[in-house]
C-alpha cells in the first residue's frame, strides 16, 4: 500500500479514537456534575416568513437577528401563536438543541454551547426564561427569543454533521409529532416527555 494513503488512514483512526475518549471523557464529568446533558427549547412569535426559513436578514454564523421565523417585535404573550426551534439529526429524527455538559461548565452555559455548535448560530442573550426543569439527569430550558434561526441547513458555525436541518414547528405541528402522526418529522424518543411538558406549560401561558 502506497505510504500516503496509509498515512491518512492512520491520522484518521486516531482523530476516531481521540474523539471517542474526549466525548466519554466528557459523559463522565457531566455524570460526576449531576446532570448528564442539558437542552434548550427555543421559542418565538410567528410572524412573516414563519417556518420558511427565507425572509431577508444577515448571513450564516452571524448573531441570530433579522432572518428566521418571528416578527422581531416582541416576545410570546397569551394569545400569542408561536414557533419552536427542533434540530433534525442524521437518522431522521427531532429534537432540541443539547448535548454534554462540559467539566466546570454550567448546565446553562452547556445550552448555549451547544446550541451554537448544533445550529451554527452564535446565541444571543436577548431572551426571556419562560421555564427551567430537571428532566431526568438533564436540565431542560425553554425560552423566548425575538426571531429564530432560519429553517434550513445549519449555519456555517456548525460543529459536526450529525444535525442536518433546522425546522420550525407551531403548537398544533408538534401535538400532531407527538401522536406520531407526522411521518415527515419523528421526534426522538428521549424528547417525548420533555416536549409533554414544554406544551402543557405552553397551554397554561395560552399560546397558541
Amino acid at each position: 500500500m502506497p505510504r500516503a494513503p496509509l498515512l491518512r488512514r492512520l491520522v484518521l483512526g486516531a482523530g476516531t479514537l481521540a474523539l471517542r475518549a474526549v466525548t466519554a471523557l466528557r459523559a463522565a464529568a457531566s455524570r460526576r456534575a449531576g446532570y448528564q446533558n442539558a437542552f434548550i427549547y427555543s421559542v418565538a412569535v410567528a410572524g412573516n416568513g414563519a417556518g420558511s426559513g427565507r425572509r431577508a436578514g444577515r448571513v450564516a454564523g452571524n448573531p441570530v437577528a433579522g432572518n428566521g421565523a418571528g416578527s422581531g417585535s416582541a416576545f410570546p404573550k397569551r394569545g400569542d401563536r408561536v414557533c419552536v426551534l427542533l434540530l433534525r439529526h442524521a437518522n431522521g429524527e427531532f429534537g432540541p438543541p443539547g448535548g454534554c455538559i462540559d467539566p466546570g461548565e454550567s448546565a446553562w452555559d452547556a445550552a448555549k454551547r451547544e446550541f451554537t455548535e448544533e445550529t451554527g448560530y452564535r446565541f444571543r442573550n436577548d431572551y426571556k426564561e419562560l421555564l427551567k426543569l430537571r428532566y431526568g439527569a438533564a436540565r431542560l430550558y425553554v425560552h423566548a427569543v425575538r426571531v429564530l434561526p432560519p429553517a434550513g441547513r445549519p449555519g456555517s458555525r456548525r460543529r459536526g454533521h450529525e444535525i442536518v436541518a433546522l425546522r420550525h414547528f407551531t403548537i398544533p405541528q408538534l401535538q400532531k409529532m407527538l401522536r406520531g402522526e407526522d411521518a415527515d418529522a419523528p421526534l426522538r424518543g428521549v424528547g417525548v416527555e420533555a416536549l409533554v411538558r414544554v406544551l402543557g406549560e405552553f397551554e397554561q401561558r395560552g399560546y397558541q
